[in-house]
């Protein structure tokens, strides 16, 4: 991974957004990038993350030598509509739980089904 590369992160709380990876570093427990989204991750102060929890994209810019939190915004804004914000994820693990919930019903009314029709076939 590469100095102005775009990136996603897979890990943590901040999964599933878009970063710039800012600058890289190697230390004796891996290899390590400093994320910056211009937003909530400023360049004074980037994400330290682990190599294997961002996913690389193919696009690698050219930064300016007095990048700005501003440029990077403006950088990473064809990317955003990628990301996945935790409203979306709660909308989504929501439809699923009630997905879950009308199987869950669905697989105990045909066993009552099932039981109603041995009781016939079998009385006691």
């Amino acid at each position: 991974m590469k100095t102005g590369q775009v990136v996603f992160s897979k890990m943590g709380h901040d999964s599933r957004k878009v970063f710039l990876i800012v600058a890289t570093e190697s230390q004796t427990d891996g290899e390590y990038a400093f994320l910056a989204d211009g937003k909530q991750r400023t360049l004074a102060k980037p994400k330290k993350k682990k190599f294997k929890h961002i996913q690389p994209t193919n696009t690698v810019l050219t930064l300016p030598q007095s990048l700005t939190d501003s440029d990077v915004r403006k950088l990473l804004k064809p990317f955003a509509v990628y990301e996945i914000t935790k409203k979306d994820r709660f909308q989504e693990s929501a439809e699923i739980q009630a997905l879950q919930e009308e199987q869950a019903f669905d697989d105990w009314l045909a066993l009552e089904e099932r039981s109603k029709r041995n009781y016939q076939k079998n009385p006691k």
